[in-house]
């Protein structure tokens, strides 16, 4: 089954894909957060023939679950209705600094590290879930 992570932001949206047949995610790209997003990411999933869609909710440290931003809500809801697909949401706790310091290690310089990581932290929460999945 075909996967897509994202990592939601109110100005960018990282996106990853994977297979829970391979096991592996991948970092896609970075979306403008616009009037546009929703036909994008529809796109993507028509392409990529996606059965579930994976986004990533802030947990409490004790990994309850905490208060759900508005925007956050309101995205995944028009989500859900626009994609039809089923949304789960999955830990997105230190995915910032994990996928920070995987662009370091592939040599990413900092100036470009901000238009590559918000894809690595979808990936980093796409390679979480298809590892607990």
């Amino acid at each position: 089954m075909n996967v897509l992570a994202i990592d939601f932001g109110l100005k960018r949206i990282g996106m990853a894909v994977g297979s829970t047949e391979s096991g592996i995610a991948f970092a896609r790209e970075v979306l403008r957060n616009d009037e546009n997003l929703f036909d994008r990411i529809a796109g993507i999933t028509d392409l990529e023939d996606v059965k579930r869609i994976i986004v990533g909710m802030p947990f409490k440290r004790d990994g309850s679950v905490g208060d759900i931003d508005q925007e956050l809500q309101e995205f995944i809801l028009a989500l859900e209705h626009k994609t039809s697909i089923p949304v789960e949401l999955a830990d997105e706790r230190y995915t910032s600094k994990i996928a920070q310091s995987k662009l370091r290690e592939l040599g990413v310089k900092e100036k470009a590290m901000k238009t590559k990581i918000d894809a690595m932290s979808a990936q980093v929460i796409l390679q979480d879930w298809l590892d607990r999945n």
